[in-house]
């Protein structure tokens, strides 16, 4: 082959590898374009204490653990406030169910756990339930329910505070899902998902996280089941579910 032939393929080697090099940089930059930045952001967790002044009914201020928990993330540096979680000082189990089969065989339909918070200055993509519904800021009651029918089964239901004044009541899953639709302002009830626990007690409580970015508080909550001996309950509620894709309905 003559001399100039060989320098001509050289050179056309040269610029197939160069055009690769610059492919492969072109879709790495898309790729984390296209990434949400706060889904690779670390959560952490920090005490919140209940503020006398929130407008909270005094039935479920007695409810509750006046400590409670702060989830916050970091963007630029800067902290970015999810939501503030508050549990109940005692759940209410069932007598008889440690041996369901059951995920939360242990807790009854409309039985309170806690409140959270959605403070005004998270942002809304963070003021979120399971399905992405974009809930207002302020205060939720979160009552346990299952939904054997739906995706996902285990869940708590979010209620507007102000709708939610029977503290010590078990409410029916008709009532629980009426005032739900109140947090949502749609057909479907506003709903964080519930989820295996993965923890030990001296490990409470705290967070877990997938490789997509689903971020997962898991407390223990002392139970008693009527008059009987105190009996704790292992919690695992997704609180952050990923960011869809641009092209991806809210």
């Amino acid at each position: 082959m003559p001399k100039s032939a060989h320098i001509s393929a050289d050179k056309g080697k040269a610029r197939g590898k160069r055009r690769g090099v610059f492919a492969a940089l072109v879709l790495a930059l898309v790729f984390i374009t296209a990434t949400p930045g706060w889904a690779l952001e670390p959560y952490s967790i920090e005490p919140a204490h209940l503020n006398p002044k929130d407008p909270l009914p005094r039935a479920l201020v007695d409810k509750l653990d006046s400590q409670g928990w702060l989830l916050f993330t970091e963007t630029h540096g800067l902290k970015a406030p999810i939501c503030e979680v508050f549990w109940v000082k005692a759940a209410s189990v069932q007598e008889g169910q440690p041996g369901s089969k059951a995920r939360y065989g242990g807790l009854e339909t409309g039985t309170l756990l806690g409140v959270i918070h959605f403070l005004p200055e998270t942002d809304k993509d963070f003021r979120e339930d399971f399905h992405d519904q974009k809930l207002a800021p302020g205060y939720y009651s979160m009552r346990y329910a299952q939904r054997p029918q739906s995706e996902p089964a285990d869940v708590l239901m979010l209620s507007p505070v102000n709708a939610d004044r029977e503290a010590e009541s078990v409410l029916s899953a008709a009532e629980l899902s009426r005032r739900s639709r109140l947090a949502s302002r749609t057909a479907e009830p506003a709903v964080l998902s519930l989820v295996s626990p993965e923890l030990r007690k001296e490990e409470v409580p705290t967070l877990r996280m997938d490789e997509e970015g689903t971020c997962i508080f898991q407390v223990q909550l002392r139970g008693k089941a009527g008059a009987g001996s105190p009996r704790d309950t292992a919690v695992a509620v997704i609180l952050v579910t990923p960011r869809k894709g641009e092209g991806d309905e809210s």
